[in-house]
Order: C-alpha cells, then structure tokens, then sequence
C-alpha cells in the first residue's frame, strides 16, 4: 500500500436489543424506530480523541436465521 491508497470491505451488523437480534432503520430519524449506526474510528492526539464515520449501513437486510 501507498500513502492515499483506498480500501474497501464490507460486512454485516447485528443489532440486539435486550440480547436479542432486532431490526433497525437506516433512513430515518425520528423516535418512532431504531436507527442502525453507522461505523466510526478513532484516532487518539495527544489527550484527544477524533472520530471519523467510516461506514454507513445502507440496508436494512437481514438474514432470517439468525438476524446478521
């Protein structure tokens, strides 16, 4: 890799509540739903820490078996 290479990846999330697999909104925000989060890094500087979003969930697929 070189310096301002690219990466790419995909993977699936599952949300739980209570312990168990439940279904979340990616498009909206209102209080009537779950929003998915989308998926933040840090790095730390000095005492402080920078948050960057990485990912968005862009589906709200799952796979029936096991909510994955």
């Amino acid at each position: 890799m070189s310096v301002g290479d690219r990466l790419a990846f995909s993977g699936k999330i599952r949300f739980e509540k209570g312990g168990v697999a439940a279904p979340c909104n990616p498009f909206t925000w209102s209080d009537s739903g779950i929003r998915c989060s989308d998926l933040w890094m840090y790095t730390k500087k000095g005492n402080v820490n920078e948050y960057n979003r990485v990912a968005l969930i862009v589906t709200d697929d799952t796979d029936v078996d096991n909510g994955w």
